[in-house]
């Protein structure tokens, strides 16, 4: 933990007047080995944090081709984990490094079908979404992102436990999408088994960069619902009783 507060001093030192092409990156998960998931298949990195109750910190460079018109976009990404549910003490540490107000923050909560106690999704996102809004942190239109990590182990649940059942997971499909829809958030759905295209496309979502991308909403093992393309009466597809 001393050698990333010793790379994060540093490098808010040496970089406070060149921060044209950045973006921070705030990834929140509840344990270290989805948050190195997550860093190993999107951004072919790891950090040597040992334990997510501290802030973390990795700076990286990342880039994305143009297709449209053959230009690359390259950035640097700063990127801060934290402990997912969000806590006050954490909230302070990072205000000392990012602008509560910047809208280039991006927010990334990453939840995990096998690593992840799913009773607790839900009340994870709201208690730290709240928390954000107390702490004076703004989260504009699609500046945080749901990613629900190891989406293959759906079908493994719906096989071999008899707690997780075809009305479980629409239960889940809805209350996740509901929450977004009301949070102003993008939902992502990823496995290890997602190609790089796909990794490609759903970095370029979080980061908020034009993806090339179709939308999945039907599927809950592939979601890819950017903020502002869902609706309660899309959601409501998939059962009319359900309350958004």
């Amino acid at each position: 933990m001393a050698n990333s507060w010793k790379q994060l001093l540093e490098y808010d030192d040496t970089n406070s007047n060149s921060r044209d092409c950045s973006i921070s990156l705030v990834v929140c998960s509840n344990s270290l080995e989805t948050q190195h998931t997550f860093l190993r298949q999107f951004l072919a990195t790891d950090s040597k944090q040992q334990s997510t109750d501290m802030i973390g910190f990795i700076s990286e460079q990342v880039s994305f081709n143009n297709h449209a018109d053959d230009e690359e976009d390259s950035l640097t990404l700063n990127i801060y984990t934290m402990h997912l549910p969000l806590s006050s003490n954490n909230l302070d540490s990072l205000k000392i490094f990012i602008d509560s107000d910047v809208g280039q923050t991006k927010w990334l909560f990453l939840l995990d079908w096998i690593f992840h106690d799913k009773k607790r999704w839900l009340r994870d996102l709201v208690d730290s979404y709240r928390l954000l809004e107390g702490h004076g942190f703004t989260l504009t239109e699609g500046s945080s992102t749901v990613m629900c990590l190891n989406s293959s182990h759906i079908r493994e649940l719906e096989r071999n436990t008899t707690s997780w059942n075809m009305h479980k997971f629409e239960f889940m499909h809805q209350s996740l999408r509901s929450f977004c829809l009301l949070n102003r958030s993008s939902l992502i759905a990823a496995d290890g088994s997602t190609d790089a295209d796909t990794v490609r496309e759903i970095l370029k979502l979080v980061l908020r960069r034009k993806t090339e991308k179709g939308n999945e909403m039907v599927n809950l093992e592939k979601l890819f619902i950017p903020w502002g393309t869902d609706s309660e009466g899309k959601i409501k597809t998939i059962d009319g009783d359900f309350p958004v």
